[in-house]
């Protein structure tokens, strides 16, 4: 059973296996495509094991000798090599070493006479002897001439290293130790050679008796000639070995006759034996506690190869014919394409479904052909944990051993019933019936993806039943069931799922899932050892990984009930039957012949390397003493000046007493250093002694000129009063000022001791204008800039600010008061037109905000003027009842600006009640002298105003046009028919020539006529826009009324001409 995610590897080895019922493993069918190419990379892994060993990076680090210890082998060998590099080498991601040139094998330790990197460059000096050459970079000595040693294991036992990829080598720093092992490896590799002979001719039956010969003893550099005088030497012994032998084997020709026939009946029954017991294996039936292979049979053949049919010959209530298909695997030659259909809609624990399949040819139990086999579903527990867009249903085709997929359940129950030809049941005996449950994924305990398969037993387990057996080397354990009559159900406790490899199987896929499993697993010994072992175990056609996640059914009845299942709600199951060789019919062939004896005696030589020295190379700092005035003489064989540069020393370790050496010294320039006194010649080349030998390079500070640069910023920001913007910033021009510097290149500190550019300037920025508003500084700076070592990493900026108030302006306001009289009958019509006298005007001064328009009237009115008295007009045959109107005195003020100041008054004129004269012509009286006008004062011209007079809605709404009645009464004079709508006239429209009135006589004898006239010209000058002609003649009266008033009139407008001077004159600031 799999699960969909690894359905499509597991199909490709499914089919592959099919071919061939015999060879079937218990994986087979739902092996991986591509595991060939897998098990070759693993055969070339397990089989060659190269093992880089990664470069040390420090004179403590050491070679060690890897042994790879094969999964499947002991056996182990060492090989040593020794390569020329002269390459860049770099660590990839995955610790191996990358080289941009190729590599050459050699034996020999090599002379190289590459220049020096230091500052004075010396000349390197090449001799004939066997020198090496070593390079420091950060406190390690490196050789340009490396070792590399690589550790194999026994390769594969096809012997095809065709496919192997050669390892990649690694560069490391050299160490004494290296040459030891170098040593030891060619005693290992000669001395191998002849430990292999002796345990050849032991394995022959040979009795070996073996001696310690003189030691070969060598410096590093005569390594090639002691290993040419050992491998001489080991020659002799095997040449002394083959001799004994030819004649052992003459002696052992005689016992192989004798012995042949009962070698091969051994062989014979060996092999069937060992054949039978690795398939057993396969499937985990090979306990060394409890299975007898001799016991185990497996009688039942389902043939994966059957051209079967299938029919439903039952289907539920609950079960309808459904559509669609599911296809396992993506090649079109291997792929399962399971093409039937069935939904079942809800949860159904009895039986659902039931298929039968015919047409079995090769199936069999025992010698009894297989005719059909029945098989019914059950226990549908819906499940929608995957595939949650897919319709629930099992999919299944006319291929028995393709089993069926279900989907949307918690696991499905399947009752299968075999029967033969005859249509009668087979009964299945007890241990001669199995079914493999293989490929049981798990991501283990705690996980809902946990494979599953549960034998099911009758009550009484006579009629069907089984049991499971858990197979070594199998994370698959027995586990007992959960219900009344449930079996054992096989299943992995532990997470086998983190060691499949899905999709390329290659270097990199394999170990990224090797270190996968050790995070889950935890990184022990024993878990590496699974995992290196069992890695890609799903997805390989090796039938020692398959057996890691299979188990066994041993079952028996009339029938085999299993239930399949997994807690993600789907899966791929299936029936398999394949177990290795049904029985094995074989006799020990008894005692065998006994084997001649021989014994030989050999002799053992080894290289002993001399003692190891070496040469050490110190770099010293003495800036400080410099400083103080030491500047030569320094030890150059011990330390007696400035501080060494632990970090940097040159260790040459590796060579033996004798060996000649060349030192490549450190890059100094590099760091900031130059020299403070010339080297010895032994820091560059020389011969190792007896004690280590110590030589010192004495260094000191070089020096650079360096610049640091200083940013003066000005902003200028513009607010009103209440902190809001008023106009976007200004921003000045950056002022750059620099300094000069030294900087130590040791320790990068620099001394700042050179001059701050001189002082420079940010010009005066006079302030925007915004209307109505007054900046109170009319202007910012300039300002002069300087900077000091103070000032350097400070965030220096000239900021100022400038605030706009709101402009205040000096404004005025007018009241204008009316005086009208009507003359009237008694029945109310007119007498004569309304007198009309000219307004008064009276003005007062205040302030205004220009920004909110708020306006304070605290400036003095215009002082009381007056109405004058106006008389009466005489009309014949009437008395008025009141012969003068006035005078009246109109003062203004704040409380009563707001009051109707206007006067209104009506004169009512009654009939005579004398009798009239009956002369027809009296003679009228003589018209009385006018008084003649006063001279009137002059009037100043009025200062200009600022600004328009302001609106007074008041007292324009209460300016009417007033219409008089037509009188109906016989007798009664009607001359005015109308009265003059005179409109206020404000202080800054009011004409001084035009409106100077002129003094009018109180005589009774005024005519009617001049009155109208007086009216009529007023009248016309003051509305001409009215374009009321009958309304002419009230102009008159007022003409009159303005005549009597000028007086008050022109001092009036005196006194608002003084105040409009003043006013001007404290706005100027005089």
């Amino acid at each position: 059973m799999t699960s969909k995610k690894n359905f499509k590897k597991k199909m490709k080895r499914y089919h592959k296996n099919h071919e061939d019922h015999k060879e079937m493993s218990p994986r087979a069918k739902k092996a991986a495509a591509g595991a060939a190419s897998a098990l070759l990379g693993v055969g070339i892994m397990t089989g060659a094991n190269t093992h880089v060993v990664k470069a040390a990076g420090y004179r403590e680090d050491e070679i060690v000798e890897v042994e790879s210890a094969n999964v499947l082998s002991s056996e182990k060998t060492k090989v040593r090599i020794s390569v020329q590099q002269r390459t860049n080498s770099t660590e990839d991601q995955n610790g191996e070493v990358i080289s941009d040139e190729s590599t050459e094998t050699s034996n020999d330790v090599v002379t190289d006479t590459s220049t020096e990197t230091a500052s004075t460059n010396p000349e390197s000096v090449a001799t004939n002897d066997t020198t090496v050459d070593t390079t420091s970079t950060e406190g390690t000595s490196q050789l340009e001439t490396q070792s590399t040693e690589t550790t194999t294991e026994q390769v594969s036992a096809t012997g095809d290293t065709s496919n192997e990829k050669t390892p990649k080598e690694e560069t490391k720093t050299p160490t004494y130790d290296d040459a030891k092992n170098e040593v030891e490896n060619i005693n290992n590799t000669n001395n191998g050679k002849l430990d292999e002979a002796i345990e050849n001719a032991k394995g022959e039956g040979v009795e070996v008796d073996v001696a310690n010969g003189e030691d070969i003893t060598t410096n590093v550099s005569g390594i090639k000639d002691a290993e040419g005088k050992l491998e001489e030497h080991i020659q002799k012994q095997l040449d002394k070995i083959n001799k004994a032998l030819e004649q052992y084997r003459t002696e052992l020709e005689k016992y192989n006759k004798e012995s042949a026939e009962y070698e091969i009946k051994l062989a014979e029954y060996n092999q069937k034996k060992a054949d039978y017991i690795e398939e057993l294996k396969k499937y985990g039936l090979w306990d060394e506690n409890n299975v007898d292979i001799d016991k185990v049979s497996q009688d039942l053949i389902l043939d994966p190869n059957e051209s079967s049919k299938v029919t439903v010959v039952y289907k539920g209530d609950n079960v309808t014919v459904g559509t669609g298909n599911k296809t396992i695997g993506t090649n079109p030659d291997t792929q399962v394409v399971l093409d039937q259909f069935y939904k079942i809609n809800k949860e159904t624990l009895g039986e659902f479904l039931r298929l039968e399949y015919t047409g079995f040819q090769n199936s069999k139990y025992g010698n009894v052909d297989i005719g059909k086999i029945l098989v019914s579903f059950s226990g549908w527990k819906p499940n929608y944990e995957r595939d949650k867009y897919d319709p629930s249903g099992i999919y299944f085709n006319n291929k028995l051993t393709d089993g069926f997929w279900y989907v949307h359940s918690d696991g499905v129950t399947v009752d299968i019933t075999l029967y033969d030809k005859k249509d009668n049941p087979i009964d299945l005996k007890d241990g001669t019936a199995y079914i493999t449950a293989g490929s049981l994924n798990s991501e283990g305990t705690g996980s809902k993806y946990i494979e599953k398969a549960e034998i099911i037993n009758d009550k009484e387990h006579n009629e069907y039943g089984g049991s499971g057996l858990a197979l070594p080397e199998s994370t698959v354990k027995v586990h007992e069931g959960a219900g009344i009559y449930g079996g054992d159900v096989l299943y992995s406790e532990k997470n086998n799922e983190v060691l499949v490899i899905y999709g390329d199987v290659n270097d990199n896929t394999i170990r990224k899932q090797t270190q996968a499993a050790i995070n889950v697993w935890g990184d022990t010994e024993t878990n590496r050892a699974i995992i290196n072992k069992y890695i890609n175990w799903d997805n390989s056609n090796d039938n020692k990984k398959a057996i890691f996640g299979a188990g066994l059914f041993k079952v028996h009845g009339k029938k085999i009930k299993i239930r399949f299942s997994t807690g993600i709600g789907s899966a791929w199951a299936t029936y398999s039957t394949s177990i290795p060789k049904m029985t094995l019919d074989a006799v020990h062939p008894g005692k065998a012949p006994e084997r001649p004896t021989l014994k030989i005696e050999v002799e053992k030589k080894q290289i002993v390397l001399n003692k190891n020295s070496s040469v050490h190379i110190h770099y010293v700092d003495v800036y400080n003493d410099i400083q103080n005035g030491v500047t030569s003489g320094f030890d150059h064989v011990s330390l007696g000046h400035g501080t060494e540069l632990g970090e940097h020393v040159q260790h040459i370790e590796y060579l033996a007493i004798g060996d000649k050496y060349q030192n490549t010294l450190w890059d100094w320039a590099s760091a900031g250093y130059v020299l403070a006194e010339m080297y010895v010649p032994e820091a560059l080349r020389g011969t190792i002694k007896d004690d280590p030998q110590h030589h010192y390079v004495y260094l000191t500070h070089n020096t650079e000129t360096e610049h640091r640069h200083m940013d003066v910023n000005q902003v200028i920001h513009y607010n009103y009063e209440d902190g809001t913007t008023a106009h976007e910033d200004y921003n000045g021009k950056t002022l750059h000022f620099v300094q000069t510097g030294t900087k130590d290149l040791v320790t990068g500190e620099i001394t700042w001791d050179g001059e701050w550019t001189p002082v420079q300037s940010f010009e005066m920025v006079k302030s925007p204008e915004i209307e109505n508003y007054v900046p109170d500084r009319l202007e910012v700076g300039p300002y002069n800039i300087i900077v000091t070592d103070d000032d350097y990493g400070k965030n220096i900026v000239k900021e100022d600010w400038v605030v706009y108030k709101a402009q205040i302006k000096e404004t005025s306001r007018d009241k204008v008061v009316t005086q009208v009289i009507h003359y009237v009958y008694e029945d109310g019509s007119t007498a004569k037109p309304d007198h009309v006298s000219v307004n008064l005007v009276f003005t007062q001064t205040g302030v205004k905000n220009m920004v909110t328009g708020e306006e304070i009237w605290d400036g003095e009115w215009t002082k009381t003027q007056t109405f004058v008295t106006v008389v009466s007009p005489v009309i014949e045959g009437y008395t008025a009842d009141r012969l003068e109107v006035g005078p009246y005195d109109i003062t203004v003020t704040n409380d009563n600006y707001g009051n109707n100041l206007d006067k209104e008054d009506t004169v009512v004129y009654r009939p005579n009640t004398t009798t009239p004269d009956p002369d027809p012509d009296p003679t009228p009286d003589p018209d009385p002298t006018p008084t003649p006008d006063p001279e009137p004062e002059p009037t100043p011209d009025p200062l200009p105003e600022e600004d328009e007079y302001p609106h007074q809605p008041e007292f324009d709404e209460e300016d009417e046009t007033v219409t008089p009645h037509v009188s109906t009464e016989p007798g009664k004079e009607n001359k005015g028919t109308g009265t003059a709508k005179v409109a206020p006239v404000k202080a800054t429209t009011v004409s001084d020539e035009a409106q100077t009135p002129e003094t009018v006589s109180t005589t009774e004898g005024i005519s009617d006529e001049s009155t109208e006239v007086a009216e009529k010209s007023q009248n016309e000058e003051t509305l001409p826009e009215t374009g009321d002609k009958k309304a002419e003649a009230a102009g008159v009266l007022g003409a009159l009324a303005a005549t009597m008033g000028i007086t008050g009139l022109g001092a009036s407008r005196r006194r608002k001409a003084s105040a409009k001077v003043n006013r001007k004159d404290k706005k100027n600031g005089k």
